[in-house]
């Protein structure tokens, strides 16, 4: 949100205010598309505007989120549409990311996910890339990848050939800490085009930051390292500059954070409702969680393992990581589940995993030897099902996942489309594409089809109000499997909720829907409950947000200096993670099970 301070229409100044305003900068810095043009028509008379702020002796600088576009290009375009302007005038995220390189001396490759304006750019500069263009999806690309040793950077900008394969490359290549992480912009969609929305490259940059789980360096607005080279390189004066732009999360808020005078015009994305929206917003952040204590379970007294065991009479489990890796079931957890079971504990599968059903599943625990029935279990995939079946609703839904959704979504009678490869098609304008009127839910699951294509699909219909919107989980990523990074559901998810400017309901862990779902149906007792995870940022966060106790097992995600590092953190978020019991494996309970059974009975 950007901070906009007065809002002072111009035309309602006298003119002499208004000469004042225009005698009180040196220094113009504008935005492009939306301020001085519309794709490529100019906006009435605003070359004449530019072209005369050059006469009075002011400096005039363009400044661009767009990337795909080199310097050359935008030269070119300027002159077509009569506005002066030379190379140097011009910063666009394009040259500004090869640039941030060589101002490093980088002497390696870069994985661009982007245009050709990025790979020309890096050309001059002198570093190569790999990367640009179709990156079809491969059954075996979680093998066959290799990375390229050279790549020592990625790039992330605009690429309708975004997918699937290209979100493993980045993520994978930006899990050496060393790899730079460049964005170009931050800008979530483009102005709708019969009402089509287009996702922009902010979307993009936030898939990858989720399942890459790093942070890009955004060398566009409203990030300062525009300023930072222009001030460097041109020695402007931030308060004798005006920023003008049409978007106020990125140009105004930009010209904020530089301390630049902002001028916001209509012509574009941010609406004079929105300022005044944001003019009287007061939103703080609300904190109500429970610090806990990462005790661990094997360092107490066996009397105090025993009341721990006999604190609860329910049991809510995670499944990979806690109860087995894959197809491989983890040392005596099968044991342990079923001895809580004998002991007269309900235990509940819950898990995130939105490619099976609960028949999947039932299957899978009885082949590993867990004692369950289809009750037992919630997954991600039948909770969206059941979500929209409690709306009472009757049309279809756009599927962003797996035939697990599908299969779930037929049992409860409901229609749906949208499962399976999307792949762009070469010379086929996005506002072909044709809504299906029948449409009106979107469910994001997990996709390895996913593609630019989906994205389209999704945020139109989404664009919507009145389409429900439902996210199966927000996990970031998947364990790393041979040194290659999984992303997860939570990565497209994130990267639909950018686009779409909606926010999903969530139906896995952390969300609270799946407890809420477990205490209608069950009658379950929070405070008499117990959740096992290997995930803190979901299964621990879940347990905490819904008043269970919590034990962690680190057989899979989290590890235990994680959870030293949250304890001694100053950030609520974080120490909200901590949960109130570590164990190492969730079979090490088993001789203190097999001792309570011996006791109750």
């Amino acid at each position: 949100m950007s901070d906009v301070m007065s809002a002072i229409n111009v035309k309602a100044l006298s003119n002499q205010n208004v000469w004042k305003f225009l005698k009180s900068f040196d220094t113009v810095l504008t935005d492009c598309d939306g301020v001085l043009w519309m794709y490529k028509t100019p906006l009435p008379h605003s070359a004449d505007v530019v072209n005369l702020f050059h006469r009075l002796g002011k400096r005039v600088f363009y400044v661009t989120n767009n990337s795909t576009k080199t310097r050359d290009d935008l030269v070119e375009k300027f002159r077509a549409l009569q506005f002066e302007a030379t190379k140097d005038d011009i910063l666009c995220t394009a040259h500004l990311s090869a640039s941030y390189l060589q101002s490093l001396g980088f002497r390696k490759k870069v994985y661009v996910i982007g245009s050709e304006a990025i790979g020309k750019e890096l050309e001059e500069a002198g570093i190569s890339y790999c990367g640009i263009g179709p990156d079809p999806i491969n059954q075996n690309m979680y093998s066959v990848f290799e990375k390229d040793p050279e790549v020592a950077a990625v790039i992330v900008g605009f690429d309708e050939h975004f997918n699937y394969p290209k979100m493993v490359k980045a993520a994978t290549y930006l899990n050496d800490a060393n790899v730079h992480f460049i964005g170009t912009n931050t800008d979530q969609r483009d102005p709708a085009s019969n009402d089509v929305v287009i996702p922009a490259t902010g979307c993009l940059v936030k898939c990858i930051e989720n399942c890459s789980e790093r942070k890009a360096m955004i060398v566009g607005k409203p990030d300062k390292y525009m300023a930072k080279m222009l001030m460097e390189q041109s020695n402007v004066d931030p308060q004798r500059t005006l920023m003008i732009g049409d978007r106020g999360n990125t140009d105004i808020l930009f010209g904020n954070r530089c301390g630049f005078t902002t001028l916001l015009v209509l012509t574009g994305v941010t609406a004079l409702s929105d300022v005044e929206r944001w003019k009287q917003s007061d939103r703080p952040e609300e904190r109500n969680f429970v610090i806990m204590s990462a005790i661990n379970v094997k360092a107490l007294a066996r009397q105090n393992v025993w009341k721990f065991l006999k604190s609860f009479d329910t049991v809510l489990t995670d499944c990979d990581g806690v109860l087995w890796m894959h197809m491989t079931p983890l040392p005596h957890s099968a044991d342990v589940v079923n001895l809580f079971r004998r002991l007269g504990k309900r235990v509940f599968y819950v898990t995130n995993n939105s490619t099976k059903t609960r028949d999947d599943l039932v299957g899978k625990c009885q082949v590993l030897q867990f004692e369950a029935t289809k009750d037992d279990i919630l997954c991600t995939a039948h909770l969206s099902a059941s979500y929209l079946q409690s709306l009472g609703f009757r049309k279809k839904v756009y599927v962003i996942g797996s035939e697990a959704i599908a299969k779930e979504l037929e049992q409860a009678g409901i229609s749906y489309c949208g499962i399976g490869p999307d792949p762009i098609k070469q010379n086929v304008p996005y506002s072909v594409f044709e809504k299906d009127p029948e449409v009106a839910a979107v469910i994001v699951g997990f996709d390895e089809h996913f593609s630019y294509p989906k994205m389209v699909k999704a945020a139109t219909y989404l664009n919507d109000a009145n389409v429900h919107f439902i996210g199966t989980n927000t996990d970031e990523r998947f364990p790393v499997l041979n040194d290659v990074v999984i992303p997860g559901t939570g990565s497209l998810v994130r990267c639909i909720e950018s686009c779409s400017e909606r926010k999903a309901v969530i139906m896995g862990k952390p969300d609270e829907y799946m407890a809420k779902m477990l205490m209608e149906r069950s009658n379950v007792d929070p405070q008499r409950t117990l959740m096992i995870g290997d995930r803190c940022n979901t299964d621990i966060l879940f347990g905490t947000r819904c008043g269970f106790t919590t034990l962690l097992v680190l057989t899979g995600v989290t590890a235990l200096s994680d959870v030293e590092r949250w304890k001694q953190s100053e950030r609520q978020e974080e120490r909200d993670l901590v949960p109130n019991y570590y164990i190492d494996a969730l079979g090490d309970l088993l001789p203190y099970l097999k001792e309570l059974e011996t006791e109750m009975s």
